[in-house]
């Protein structure tokens, strides 16, 4: 029996997604312009009800405003101006991840800025003063913030999202997420658990047999029943970003 049957369905209403307000269109950019992204507004918007925010903005600088990139020093990596270092925005994008937290936990997922030193979630560069090249490795400080404070939420970036495959597994992320919201909202107990995980469970055992198996008797444990949730909705986020190429029938 496929107990997905329904499970991804999409909702009558649309899923909340928090967006870089860059990719909407929205002029806001360091030097006034935008980086609108047809494919996150016309095809993710047609399902998700898109959220704009930016971070810059809201830290109290105008458009236009001085670039800042990611440098790393004895105090760690810090958000300073390209061109005139005194310049730092640091505390106050981390501040703004703290403040929206309320907006943050409302989500079902978050669309990110490739690169940028506010909001890119991955791969951003780096600076050092003793190295002339910058490195790929950093995160921005507004993204990292918020990962930390929401670790099973669903994100990407918009460079990603033009893969067909990923975009897929984001759109399936999203999905799960309103549907373990509504399960919260609803109640939450060691059935209500039961019940999210047989709904799911043919979509888990696509995925990972032994991950899927060991997920059914985590929620058998004697700890904190909200620590259980944690626990559990962060694995099985984990398990469908790992899984990419793995959708089942019922998803589609």
């Amino acid at each position: 029996m496929n107990t997905d049957k329904g499970f991804f369905d999409l909702p009558k209403q649309k899923i909340p997604v928090g967006v870089s307000s860059c990719l909407l269109g929205e002029r806001v950019r360091y030097d006034g312009g935008h980086k609108r992204n047809e494919t996150i507004i016309n095809i993710l918007g047609k399902d998700f009800d898109l959220q704009g925010y930016c971070p810059e903005l809201a830290a109290g600088m105008g458009v236009p405003r001085p670039p800042i990139r990611l440098q790393l020093d004895e105090a760690g990596v810090k958000a300073l101006g390209v061109e005139d270092s005194s310049l730092d925005l640091s505390d106050d994008l981390q501040r703004c991840a703290e403040h929206k937290k309320v907006w943050h936990s409302s989500l079902c997922g978050y669309i990110f800025k490739a690169g940028s030193p506010s909001c890119g979630m991955q791969g951003v560069k780096v600076y050092r003063s003793d190295k002339a090249q910058p490195e790929s490795v950093g995160v921005g400080l507004y993204a990292n913030i918020l990962m930390e404070n929401f670790p099973a939420l669903p994100v990407e970036d918009e460079a990603r999202l033009g893969d067909p495959i990923l975009r897929g597994s984001f759109v399936s992320r999203v999905r799960l997420m309103f549907r373990w919201k509504q399960m919260l909202v609803e109640g939450l107990s060691k059935q209500s658990l039961k019940n999210f995980h047989s709904q799911c469970e043919v979509s888990l055992m696509s995925r990972g047999k032994n991950e899927c198996r060991a997920l059914g008797r985590l929620l058998h444990s004697d700890q904190d029943i909200e620590k259980t949730a944690d626990q559990y909705i962060e694995r099985v986020m984990a398990l469908y970003k790992a899984s990419v190429y793995k959708v089942t029938a019922a998803e589609i």
